[in-house]
C-alpha cells in the first residue's frame, strides 16, 4: 500500500433533523490509475445528535460494485487482483439501490476520528433530534520512489 503523503483541507458539515448523507463510495480517484490517489476519508465529530446521524458502512458480496481488476495492477501501484468499484456507486445509481448489502452503524463520541477506506460504501442515518457537526477530509498516497 502506498504511504499517505497528505490530508487534503478539511471541510466543516452540519445536518440536522431530516437531513443525512445517502450511500455512497468516495472512490480513489476520477481516474483510478492516475497519481495522487485517496486512500481513505477521515471525518472528527464535534457535536454528535441527540438521536440519529450515526455513520455506518455496508458491506455487500454482489459483485455488481466492481468495476474489473485494476489493469497492470502491479504496475500502476496495486496488489495483484485489486478490483476497482464502478463509477456512479452510489444511491442515484438503481442498480446500486437495488444491491443487497448489510449496514454497520456506529456513533462516535465527540472528538473521536472515523477513518473509512474510499472504496468503502458509507453514509449516515437521518437526524431525527438535534444536529451532527464534524470536520471530514480525505488522505491522500503518492507513488513511493526509490532511491
Amino acid at each position: 500500500m502506498p504511504s499517505i503523503t497528505l490530508c487534503r483541507p478539511w471541510t466543516y458539515v452540519e445536518y440536522g433533523v431530516g437531513q443525512h448523507i445517502t450511500s455512497h463510495l468516495d472512490g480513489i480517484a476520477p481516474d483510478p490509475l492516475a497519481w495522487p490517489r485517496q486512500i481513505a476519508g477521515i471525518s472528527v465529530v464535534i457535536t454528535q445528535a441527540d438521536a440519529g446521524g450515526n455513520f455506518y458502512v455496508e458491506t455487500a458480496s454482489s459483485d455488481r460494485l466492481w468495476n474489473d481488476r485494476a489493469p497492470n495492477a502491479a504496475s500502476n501501484g496495486y496488489a495483484e487482483g485489486m478490483w476497482l468499484a464502478h463509477d456512479g456507486a452510489d444511491n442515484s445509481a438503481t442498480w446500486f439501490q437495488q444491491m443487497p448489502r448489510t449496514r454497520w452503524s456506529v456513533a462516535p463520541a465527540p472528538g473521536t476520528a472515523l477513518l473509512y477506506g474510499s472504496q468503502l460504501a458509507h453514509g449516515t442515518l437521518p437526524v431525527t433530534a438535534g444536529r451532527v457537526a464534524k470536520f471530514i477530509s480525505w488522505l491522500i498516497a503518492e507513488p513511493t520512489t526509490a532511491g
